[in-house]
């Protein structure tokens, strides 16, 4: 029986290890349309967002719930790209993150604390500019923030169908 249980046990490592291995080429692999984005997140667990280090990986998985309408597990995401980007020291990374915090937060009615989001973008004071073609966005990040104090965001669908 001993043995039986060690095999189970062994076999569980590999199948989760197969299962992050086919996450990991899920999000390598994925368009931004609409069909990657619900590839990966019908694949998606918390769990893996750790092992995720690259500010435009988890930007790519905050899509993905995004177009999902996964909007709490969305904003979690954008929430570690702040903690990745903040590490990284890239602030318009950073900016970007708190943007779509913004952005969720107005979806989920939580129009006090998307006005705190984009009032730490404005106080950035930075004018880089970000495309996220999928969505027909274009804008400069704090002038964007400033434009996000005034009028909540109003969801935007993908475009893309990859």
């Amino acid at each position: 029986f001993r043995r039986v249980l060690c095999r189970s046990k062994e076999e569980a490592h590999r199948l989760l290890k197969v299962q992050e291995e086919t996450f990991d080429d899920k999000l390598r692999t994925a368009g931004w349309g609409r069909h990657g984005s619900k590839k990966l997140a019908a694949a998606y667990s918390r769990e893996q967002l750790s092992r995720y280090d690259s500010p435009r990986d988890i930007l790519r998985l905050g899509f993905a719930l995004y177009d999902a309408e996964r909007y709490e597990e969305a904003l979690f995401i954008f929430h570690r790209m702040e903690t990745v980007s903040v590490a990284a020291g890239s602030r318009d990374q950073e900016a970007l993150a708190l943007v779509w915090q913004g952005h969720m937060l107005d979806l989920l009615g939580r129009r006090d604390e998307a006005r705190s989001c984009y009032e730490q973008v404005v106080q950035m004071n930075l004018t880089d500019s970000c495309m996220h073609g999928q969505y027909g966005l274009r804008f400069q990040l704090s002038p964007y923030a400033r434009e996000r104090l005034e009028t909540p965001f109003q969801r935007i669908e993908n475009q893309t169908l990859d």
